[in-house]
């Protein structure tokens, strides 16, 4: 949202769906204050119907917002989903590592459930990267722009790694997109998670939606 190269896009999206603002696993101390600001600039400049929070700390920042609880809350039974609503979620994200039984037999309280999407696999404090580099001092995101970083096993897998350069935080993705059927689950809503969407990909996801 606080990315002018997507100003039209998210004016376009606002026009067919609700848009709701991802907030980080991971936010240091001295993001907070920018984080903030941020997320002031997007209520103030775009419709926005809610904020997903991942982490406990979130909740604060969400008084006039509808609250998605993020699957980073590590949802596993009735008690922390009660524990959540009363928290102020109006939906809340199931863990993608419960079962098909669990789901089947979970409450029904607006219930997300990730039905497709590459899951991280990890999520590390601080850049790899910077130090091999030498550009911890002076991080001009050159990563971010110039090549696709992945990380490859002993069987060949790849796992897509993606920096976050304003916080220095480095999320690393599963080789493989978690894909569930699911028609036949007791869900409100179904998520899919796109890895990274170029703004012409996210104007085609427009044009369907239109």
């Amino acid at each position: 949202f606080g990315d002018s190269n997507f100003k039209n896009v998210i004016f376009d999206l606002s026009k067919v769906a609700k848009l709701y603002v991802y907030l980080p696993t991971i936010v240091r101390k001295d993001y907070e204050f920018k984080l903030k600001s941020l997320l002031d600039f997007a209520k103030s400049n775009f419709d926005i119907s809610g904020i997903v929070v991942s982490n406990l700390s979130q909740f604060d920042l969400c008084h006039d917002l509808e609250i998605i609880s993020n699957y980073t809350l590590n949802l596993y039974n009735s008690f922390s989903a009660e524990v959540l609503s009363d928290l102020g979620a109006k939906t809340i994200t199931l863990s993608p590592e419960l079962d098909r039984k669990t789901v089947e037999a979970f409450p029904n309280m607006n219930n997300e459930l990730i039905v497709y999407g590459y899951i991280p696999v990890m999520n590390m404090n601080y850049c790899p990267f910077g130090k091999s580099n030498k550009c911890h001092k002076d991080c001009k995101k050159q990563c971010l722009y110039s090549s696709i970083i992945y990380l490859k096993d002993r069987f060949g897998a790849k796992y897509r790694v993606f920096l976050d350069n304003s916080q220095t935080i480095t999320t690393i993705f599963n080789s493989k997109p978690l894909s569930v059927n699911f028609s036949d689950f007791n869900i409100s809503s179904a998520r899919f998670d796109f890895l990274d969407e170029t703004i012409l990909e996210i104007n085609n996801i427009v044009s369907t939606l239109k």
